[in-house]
């Protein structure tokens, strides 16, 4: 099927940690808003339209 597919462990049982946390934060990120973390206009607030 040709997909991009990342795929992370982490060692914390039942618990998120904080790199998790941020992972999934930066994913909604590039998924949402069509840009990464560090880009600049990241920085704006943002508002979706449903």
């Amino acid at each position: 099927m040709n997909l991009d597919v990342e795929y992370r462990e982490y060692d914390t049982a039942h618990r998120v940690s904080s790199q998790e946390t941020r992972d999934i934060r930066a994913f909604l990120h590039r998924h949402m808003y069509g840009m990464a973390m560090d880009d600049p206009r990241s920085q704006n607030d943002h508002v979706v339209t449903f």
